[in-house]
């Protein structure tokens, strides 16, 4: 399917190795293996540019810039979303875009392909398979056709969250346009599949329940790409993928405020492995597990893990010791004589999960360096 676009595949490259070069340079703690965002960003951002720009030098150029701009902002979102626990999916490339689209002098707009608007089962279709195709920015039918095909030979559940994307988001769009034919050439429509395959095949585990709210924030984010695009209307400035950013990002938010079950603890292959995951923790136990998260925010460092060495033994086999270090590796300033020398004095610790405070006890002075308080 990349084949058909040459041009886009060219930009996202250009963007993706510049990318790879300024981590290198100046973030080169970060492996873009372990943090996928750092590899779908740049390249997204170089294929939109190049794709939806006319052919140059400079838009080449601009691909490059794009790619070297991507590896800050997207550390910076994940910092900011993970303390929050929220994944930073495409944020990083619909706000670089849209950065960089409000900039730029409209002459430099490729003119875009003007169709003529039928309506029949044949050109819903078409449509179905051009929303599928601009997720990668690929224009022609027959390449997101390829990419449905390959779609449903990985994952049938996600094949059927983007079709039910597509009908929700398409039905939304028509209500709020008044018009079939219009909303059947809504260059936006990626974003009602992405929305629905996200949040019903990754972030929640796939039930009956999970396919209401895919549909809802389909429809969700198929009315914020039609206020975004009237917000940008004045500008060259597009909506790209803050819709299926917003949308999904609010619906995680809201399920993790509710305590809900049906977030997916982990983030697995497919919504099958999900599926089957949670079908295992049934059977192992009557419940659930609670999934536990840190009891802090930011980025903390293991001192003592499970069968620690030190103190971590026997029933206390299965601590953690968290620790706030420095860029030398050290979790003080100074001598650390005194518990103020430590960075991780004073910063505030939450609850690792929901629940109800049975009991507080305040009033306990701080521990000298070196003495453990017995328990009262």
């Amino acid at each position: 399917a990349m084949l058909l676009a040459p041009l886009a595949v060219l930009g996202g490259l250009l963007a993706l190795a510049a990318s790879f070069l300024t981590r290198w340079g100046l973030l080169p703690d970060i492996n873009p293996l372990d943090r996928p965002a750092h590899l779908y960003n740049p390249l997204l951002t170089g294929m939109a540019l190049a794709s939806l720009l006319t052919p140059s030098p400079q838009s080449l150029l601009l691909c490059i810039l794009a790619g070297m701009l991507a590896p800050g902002l997207t550390a910076s979102l994940q910092h900011m979303l993970g303390s929050k626990g929220l994944p930073v999916m495409s944020l990083p490339f619909a706000l670089l875009c849209l950065a960089l689209f409000m900039a730029m002098p409209e002459q430099w707009l490729a003119q875009p392909l003007v169709s003529e608007a039928r309506m029949s089962l044949l050109h819903m279709a078409a449509a179905y398979c051009r929303a599928m195709g601009g997720v990668f920015f690929l224009k022609p039918v027959l390449a997101g056709a390829i990419i449905c095909l390959a779609l449903l030979a990985r994952s049938p559940i996600l094949s059927m969250l983007s079709l039910l994307g597509f009908a929700s988001g398409l039905a939304t769009s028509t209500l709020f346009s008044g018009s079939l034919a219009m909303s059947l050439h809504d260059p936006n429509s990626f974003n009602w599949v992405l929305t629905a395959m996200a949040l019903g095949g990754v972030f929640l585990i796939p039930s009956p329940r999970s396919l209401v709210a895919a549909g809802l924030a389909a429809a969700g984010s198929a009315v914020l790409a039609q206020a975004l695009a009237s917000l940008f209307q004045m500008s060259t400035a597009q909506v790209f993928t803050l819709p299926f950013n917003l949308a999904v990002l609010l619906a995680i938010l809201a399920f993790g405020q509710a305590g809900s079950r049906h977030l997916a603890r982990l983030i697995l292959a497919g919504p099958e492995a999900t599926l089957e995951r949670n079908a295992l923790d049934k059977r192992r136990s009557w419940t659930l597990p609670r999934p536990i998260h840190p009891p802090f925010a930011g980025e903390w460092t293991v001192f003592q893990g499970v069968d620690g060495p030190w103190t971590h033994q026997g029933i206390w086999r299965h601590a953690y010791d968290f620790v706030i270090t420095d860029d030398s590796g050290k979790s003080h300033s100074g001598q650390g004589k005194e518990a103020r020398d430590f960075y991780a004095y004073g910063k505030p610790v939450l609850s690792p999960m929901s629940g109800l405070v049975a009991r507080v006890r305040d009033g306990v002075p701080d521990n000298s360096v070196g003495w453990v308080e017995q328990a009262a």
